[in-house]
C-alpha cells in the first residue's frame, strides 16, 4: 500500500498494515489465514471467500478488523483481515487501485466493515430499552411470587371459599397480576372445550409454519454464503416447491382469519349491545391489543439486536432492524410503515400488521350494516370486493407489475420493487380475503347448523381443492421464465388472493359444521391450540431468530433440502419457545390489564 494510487488511504491504516507483517511471525500467520482465498467448486459457482472472521477479530498486536469485498462486475466475495484503523474508504482505496494495476477498469466495493468492538453500555438507547426491559421482568417476578403465595393461602384456608361471597381483588393488585408468569402460562396452555372455530387454530399455525417455512429459504439465500449457488436458484422451481414459491398466499390465509375473527366476535357484541358499537373502544382495544409487543421488538431491534452476535455478514443482515428501526421505527407506531419509508421499514416483513389495522379502520362500514340487514352488508361487502379487484388490475396493468413476486430473475429487480411498494403491500390491494372472512364470520355467527347433501359436499370439496391448486399452479410457469402477458398478470393480480380465501373460507364452513372429515381433525388437534395462540408473537420475531443465525454463520455452507428442512426446524423451534416467553412478558399482560380496568369500571 506504498504506490502513488493509495495515497489515499490514511497514514494510520498504512502503517499498521505494514505493522502486520513486521509482527510476530505466527500473528503474521493468522492474519493471512483469516482473509479469504480460492478454493474448489468455482466453476459451480462457489465464488464466496469469506475467510475466518473469529480468527481475524481475535488477532493482537494491532487490533483487526472484518470487511467483505465484492468486485463491481459479478462475485466473487472476498473476506479480508485489515488493521482496525483502515477505514471502509480505506480499503475502498487500496481495492481499487491494486485491481487497476492488474485487471483495467474493473474495481471492486466494500460492502462490510466491523470489529468485535461493542459499547451496549455506552449506548444510551440500549441502556434505556435494557431497563425497560428488567422493569418489565422484575414486575412479573414480583407478580408470580405473589400469585404463588396468594394461592397457597387460599389453599391452607379451613373455611371453604364461596364465590358469591368471595372477595375480588382491588385494581392495583389486579393490574400486578396481569404480569404474572404463572397466570398467563396457563392462558396460553389451557386448552377449553368451547364452542368457538376449533379448527381456526390448526390453520393458524399452520400458515405460520409456512411464512416461517418460506422466510427461511428466502433470508438464507440473501443473507448465506452458498458453495452452490446453482442448485440454491434451481431449487423453488421444481413442481413441488410451488407452494413455497407462491407461499405469499399463507399472508392472504391470514386476513381470512382475521375478518373471520373480527366479524364472529363483533357481531355477537353488536347483538348484546342493540347494534350499538362503541367506536372508541373497538379502536383502542386493537391498538392496545397489538401495540405493546410490537414497540417491545422495535426496540429491541433498534437499540439491543446489535450487541446479541457478530459475523462476517452480521451488519448487513441486522441492517433492517438496527439501522431502520433507529430511523423509522416511531412511525410503525403509528400502523403506517407500509406508505411512509417503505425502502427503509424498520421490521419490513411487518407491513402486514399495517395493513390488518388499516383494513381493522373501514371494517365498521361493514359490519353495522351487515348487523342492519343482510342485503345492506352484501352491497358494502360486494363494493369493497369490487373496488379492491379493480384497483390491484388497473395498478398493476397500467404499470406493467408481475403477477407475484417471481422467483425468476427475468422481471427487473426496480420492477418487483415497484410492485412491493405499490401492490403487495398496500390495503386497498389485499383486502379482498379480509371481506371473505368477514362473510365466513357472519355466516357461521348467524347458521347455527347446515345441512347438505353428500353429494354437494363432495362437489363443494373438489372444487375447493382444485380452485386452491389452480391459484398456487398457475404462476408456475412464470417462475420457469415463461411470463404471463400483461392481462394475464393483472388479472392473477386482482382475482387471485380473494379466490384462495373463498376455497379457505369453505374449509371453515365445512369443518365448523361437521364437514370436515379428517382435515377438521388435524385443524382442531388440540396442542393447536397453545400454538396459534403465540403466532402473533411468533410472526413478529421469527425473521429476528433466522437472521441472528444467519448472520452470525462464519463460513461458506452447501446448500440442499435437508439443509433448508433442519434450519426450518430449528428456525420454528426456537421462535415458538421465545414466543412463549415475550408472550407471558408483553402481550398478555396488557390483556389482562384491559380486563382488569374494564371489569372494575364495570363493577
Amino acid at each position: 500500500m506504498s504506490s502513488s494510487r493509495d495515497r489515499a488511504v490514511e497514514a494510520f491504516c498504512n502503517r499498521d498494515c505494514v505493522n502486520f507483517a513486521l509482527v510476530k511471525v505466527d500473528v503474521s500467520l493468522k492474519v493471512f489465514d483469516a482473509s479469504g482465498k480460492a478454493s474448489s467448486g468455482i466453476l459451480e459457482g462457489a465464488v464466496y471467500f469469506i475467510g475466518f472472521y473469529s480468527e481475524c477479530v481475535n488477532t493482537e498486536l494491532p487490533r483487526a478488523s472484518w470487511l467483505v469485498l465484492t468486485k463491481s462486475a459479478q462475485p466473487p466475495t472476498i473476506g479480508i483481515c485489515i488493521p482496525e484503523s483502515c477505514s471502509t474508504e480505506d480499503l475502498q482505496s487500496a481495492t481499487n487501485a491494486s485491481l487497476h494495476n492488474n485487471l483495467e477498469d474493473i474495481g471492486g466495493n466494500v460492502v462490510v466493515c466491523h470489529t468485535d468492538q461493542t459499547g451496549l453500555f455506552h449506548d444510551p438507547g440500549a441502556v434505556i430499552t435494557l431497563c425497560i426491559f428488567l422493569l418489565f421482568f422484575i414486575t412479573a417476578v414480583i407478580a408470580t411470587v405473589y400469585d404463588f403465595v396468594n394461592e397457597r393461602r387460599k389453599c391452607q384456608e379451613r373455611i371453604p371459599i364461596i364465590k358469591e361471597n368471595a372477595i375480588t381483588p382491588g385494581l392495583v393488585v389486579s393490574c400486578l397480576l396481569a404480569f404474572s408468569f404463572k397466570s398467563n402460562a396457563s392462558k396460553i396452555f389451557t386448552v377449553g372445550k368451547g364452542d368457538g372455530i376449533k379448527a381456526i387454530h390448526g390453520l393458524k399455525f399452520l400458515s405460520m409454519a409456512l411464512i416461517i417455512l418460506g422466510h427461511t429459504f428466502s433470508f438464507a439465500t440473501q443473507y448465506l454464503y452458498f458453495l452452490n449457488p446453482g442448485s440454491m436458484q434451481q431449487a423453488p422451481k421444481d413442481f413441488l416447491s410451488q407452494f413455497l414459491a407462491n407461499g405469499t398466499l399463507a399472508v392472504d390465509t391470514f386476513y381470512l382469519i382475521s375478518g373471520i375473527l373480527v366479524a364472529f366476535v363483533t357481531l355477537k357484541g353488536l347483538e348484546k349491545l342493540n347494534g350499538k358499537l362503541p367506536i372508541i373502544y373497538f379502536y383502542f382495544h386493537r391498538y392496545f391489543r397489538l401495540t405493546p409487543l410490537f414497540m417491545a421488538v422495535v426496540m429491541f431491534c433498534a437499540f439491543l439486536l446489535q450487541y446479541v452476535s457478530t459475523g462476517p455478514n452480521w451488519l448487513h443482515s441486522i441492517e433492517m432492524y438496527d439501522k431502520w428501526c433507529r430511523q423509522n421505527g416511531w412511525i410503525n407506531a403509528l400502523y403506517l410503515h407500509n406508505f411512509f419509508y417503505t425502502e427503509t421499514m424498520c421490521l419490513s416483513h411487518t407491513w402486514y400488521l399495517a395493513t390488518d389495522m388499516q383494513m381493522y379502520l373501514v371494517t365498521p362500514l361493514i359490519l353495522i350494516p351487515l348487523y342492519k340487514s343482510i342485503r345492506y352488508g352484501l352491497i358494502s361487502m360486494g363494493t369493497f370486493l369490487f373496488a379492491t379487484i379493480l384497483t390491484t388490475a388497473v395498478i398493476t396493468a397500467v404499470n406493467h407489475y408481475p403477477a407475484i413476486p417471481y422467483i425468476s430473475n427475468i422481471v427487473p429487480l426496480d420492477v418487483v420493487n415497484a410492485y412491493y411498494k405499490n401492490v403487495y403491500i398496500k390495503p386497498y390491494c389485499r383486502i379482498g380475503p379480509y371481506i371473505i372472512g368477514i362473510a365466513v364470520g357472519y355466516f357461521l355467527l348467524n347458521n347455527k347448523e347446515l345441512v347438505l347433501k353428500k353429494k354437494i359436499v363432495a362437489l363443494l370439496w373438489c372444487l375447493s381443492i382444485g380452485l386452491g391448486l389452480t391459484v398456487i399452479y398457475l404462476m408456475w410457469p412464470a417462475n420457469q421464465g415463461i411470463l404471463p402477458s400483461n392481462a394475464e398478470a393483472a388479472s392473477y393480480s386482482a382475482l387471485a388472493r380473494t379466490v384462495w380465501a373463498i376455497c379457505l373460507g369453505w374449509l371453515m364452513i365445512a369443518c365448523f359444521y361437521g364437514y370436515g372429515g379428517f382435515v377438521n381433525s388435524i385443524l382442531s388437534w388440540s396442542p393447536f391450540v397453545p400454538l396459534s395462540r403465540l403466532t402473533y408473537c411468533a410472526y413478529l420475531i421469527h425473521p429476528v431468530v433466522m437472521n441472528v443465525y444467519y448472520g452470525s454463520t462464519e463460513s461458506a455452507v452447501m446448500f440442499s433440502r435437508s439443509f433448508i428442512l433442519y434450519t426450518f426446524l430449528g428456525n420454528i423451534c426456537i421462535t415458538f419457545i421465545l414466543s412463549t416467553f415475550l408472550s407471558m412478558l408483553f402481550e398478555s399482560p396488557f390483556v389482562n390489564l384491559e380486563k382488569a380496568i374494564l371489569s372494575k369500571k364495570v363493577s
